[in-house]
């Protein structure tokens, strides 16, 4: 078994920077071809992530360092060890028992402790709605048809398509329309997502008096250089509000009237806000609770006689391996004692007993009570 250090954790907090960075940065460049948003996202942001995540988990592991547990016999097996355990008593008199230290001057840690634990449920929430944005783009996506474009009579919309042949310059294109009250101004020629493949890029117009309908556009080379038919888009013009949101393939517009986009551009730096909230109300916890000469469980694991802990107290805080330390729970109040196994400078790692029902967030306290 091995615990974080120091150094793994900073790497861990400039991974996740990088991770956010990245995410802004694949945002960015899909925003700039809103037709292949969710693709292009995904794209660039897997060309990204894939080898930050490589790198990062091999510099994490080469920060730390594994050592053997200290060796438990082999007749120690786990059902012994639970029928060796003093009986566990009952709530009610643990409850009793155990005191609350969250008063007085803990006042202050126990409601940082609350605004953390909003800030948590916040985040977990509203990554959960970016998930939910992001699967319903990519499925919105993939099931509307690329050459079919929904618009509202009296709007502009940027549009994007594909070229039979490859030309130099804008001025070598034209446009052929079922309807002269359809225009389309042609802005750019670039290389296409798919293998490099020519498109273009420009801005769609709809006169305010066109009927509803499904129009033809076509964006040909003004002079014929090839064979191949050119790419052919389906306007369909509809009458109202209602009837254009329900044309749309994203479950959420549908039922919302807002793309799933806007809801990734607004509540996406929500999330990585509240995530880096926890993170800061985290420390300040931490800073808080070593000033006390407390420290939380960031780490349990069952093992033959007892749950394995690990927490940020170490040499440094004056412990050394045998020590008997007392374990409350989140609210402050008495569970047991553990015994320290390792200590490093900074963490160490104890063997707390079950009937303690130790969890990530239960409190070592050099203190006794």
């Amino acid at each position: 078994m091995w615990s974080m250090n120091k150094r793994q954790k900073i790497a861990v907090v400039i991974l996740n920077i990088l991770i956010i960075a990245e995410l802004f940065i694949s945002m960015y460049l899909a925003h700039k071809d809103p037709e292949n948003f969710s693709l292009v996202f995904f794209k660039y942001l897997l060309m990204m992530l894939i080898p930050t995540f490589i790198i990062g988990k091999r510099v994490i592991r080469r920060l730390g360092t594994k050592e053997p547990h200290p060796g438990i016999p082999d007749y120690l097996t786990e059902e012994r060890v639970k029928k060796a355990l003093p009986k566990r008593p009952s709530a009610l008199t643990r409850e009793a028992k155990r005191p609350k230290i969250f008063t007085g001057g803990d006042i202050k840690l126990a409601r940082i402790s609350k605004w953390r634990s909003l800030a948590g449920k916040a985040a977990a929430v509203l990554f959960v709605i970016v998930f939910i944005a992001i699967l319903d783009s990519c499925q919105a996506k993939f099931r509307h048809p690329i050459d079919v474009i929904n618009i509202l009579p009296g709007t502009t919309k940027t549009i994007n398509g594909t070229l039979s042949v490859k030309v130099k310059d804008v001025s070598e294109l034209t446009y052929v329309s079922s309807s002269d009250l359809i225009q389309l101004t042609i802005r750019e020629i670039y290389s296409g997502f798919w293998f490099g493949a020519p498109g273009w890029s420009g801005l769609l117009q709809i006169n305010s008096n066109i009927e509803p309908g499904e129009y033809t556009l076509t964006v040909i080379p003004r002079v014929k250089i090839s064979e191949k038919p050119p790419f052919v888009h389906y306007i369909r013009v509809y009458r109202d509000q209602i009837s254009y949101r329900k044309s749309s393939t994203s479950i959420i517009k549908q039922y919302s009237g807002v793309s799933p986009v806007w809801i990734l551009v607004f509540v996406f730096p929500l999330a990585i806000l509240s995530g880096v909230t926890v993170l800061f109300l985290s420390r300040r916890i931490e800073h808080l609770l070593l000033k006390s000469k407390k420290a939380e469980v960031y780490l349990v694991r069952e093992g033959l006689a007892g749950y394995e802990i690990a927490f940020s107290l170490g040499r440094g805080h004056g412990i050394k391996p045998g020590d008997r330390l007392t374990l409350l729970d989140e609210g402050g109040r008495y569970s047991g004692t553990v015994e320290v196994q390792e200590a490093s400078v900074t963490d160490s790692i104890a063997i707390a007993g079950f009937d303690t029902g130790v969890k990530i967030g239960f409190i070592v306290s050099l203190d006794r009570y």
